[in-house]
């Protein structure tokens, strides 16, 4: 932010980060950290790990799929941000038109280059 000329955003990274976060959530879909848990509850069918075990990949297959699906709309909003921003600032500078300075105001004299 620069004094009297406003917030700056680069568009860029902002998607860029949507686009980043979005393939962290893929990397979540693909974790499997679970593959050898039910092998704890085959081989001791009754104890209290047996069903530890299911609330554990309960626990974890939700908490990946809560945080994969959070992710995706973080990233969304994050791309969608940017694409709204430019589209905004575009509108912007196209409402506003051209920089020029006003012209003089009758019965002022124009001014004439630097004195």
């Amino acid at each position: 932010m620069s004094a009297g000329r406003g917030v700056a955003a680069d568009l860029a990274e902002v998607a860029a980060a949507g686009r980043a976060m979005e393939q962290a959530a893929d990397r979540v879909d693909r974790i499997d950290l679970v593959p050898e848990l039910p092998a704890v509850a085959e081989a001791l069918p009754g104890s209290r790990a047996a069903q530890a075990v299911e609330t554990l990949l309960s626990a974890w297959t939700c908490g990946f799929d809560r945080w994969a699906l959070a992710a995706r709309r973080h990233a969304q909003a994050l791309q969608t941000g940017a694409v709204d921003y430019a589209a905004t600032e575009a509108e912007v500078r196209r409402a506003l038109g051209p920089r020029t300075p006003p012209p003089p105001t009758p019965g002022s004299p124009a001014r004439q280059g630097p004195r």
